[in-house]
C-alpha cells in the first residue's frame, strides 16, 4: 500500500513492507524501518513522527479532512520520539490513565491511554509513542486529546 500526504510537514501516507516493518519514523530522507508492533498486540503503521509543537487545531483541522477512516482508510498513527513524562499519568476506573505533555512553549497537552493501566510508563525517561489525534467532545466543548496506543523506552 502506498500513498502520500503532506500536512504542515507531517506525511500522513506510508508504505507498508512484507515482514512486519514499515516506513515512518522520519531520518534518513525521512524513511526508516521500525517494527510495526513493539508489543505484538495490534499491527499498525506510523505515518510521521510529529512533536508536541506540531500538534495543534490547525493540523487537527486538517486530519478532519481524511474522515471517515475505515478498512481501505485506516485512522492515521503517528509516533512521538523522545518525550518525557514530567508527572505521574493518573489511573481512572482501574483500567485506563490520562498523562499530560507539554510543548517547547509550555502549552499543556492532554491525552488518555485505554486499557494499559497494567503499563503506565515511567516518569522522566525518555520515550517513544505511537499516538492517535482525536477530539474529545464533552461538556459542550472540543478539546484536542492524544490517543496512546503504544509505548517503548527511547532508544
Amino acid at each position: 500500500m502506498f500513498f502520500r500526504r503532506r500536512i504542515d510537514g507531517i506525511n500522513v501516507g506510508g508504505i507498508a513492507l512484507n515482514g512486519g516493518m514499515v516506513v515512518g519514523f522520519g531520518n534518513k530522507g525521512n524513511v526508516v524501518e521500525l517494527q510495526v508492533c513493539w508489543r505484538n498486540i495490534k499491527p499498525y503503521e506510523l505515518r510521521d513522527c510529529v512533536t508536541p509543537d506540531q500538534i495543534t487545531e490547525h493540523l487537527m483541522d486538517e486530519l478532519d479532512t481524511l474522515h471517515p477512516y475505515g478498512q481501505g482508510n485506516p485512522e492515521p498513527v503517528f509516533g512521538m520520539r523522545d518525550v518525557s513524562f514530567r508527572r505521574r499519568p493518573e489511573v481512572f476506573k482501574v483500567r485506563h490513565f490520562r498523562f499530560w505533555l507539554e510543548d517547547s512553549r509550555g502549552r499543556a497537552l492532554s491525552g488518555v491511554a485505554w486499557k494499559m493501566a497494567d503499563r503506565v510508563p515511567p516518569v522522566g525517561v525518555p520515550l517513544d509513542l505511537a499516538v492517535e489525534l482525536n477530539w474529545n467532545y464533552f461538556n459542550d466543548r472540543k478539546l484536542l486529546q492524544i490517543e496512546l496506543i503504544d509505548w517503548r523506552k527511547a532508544p
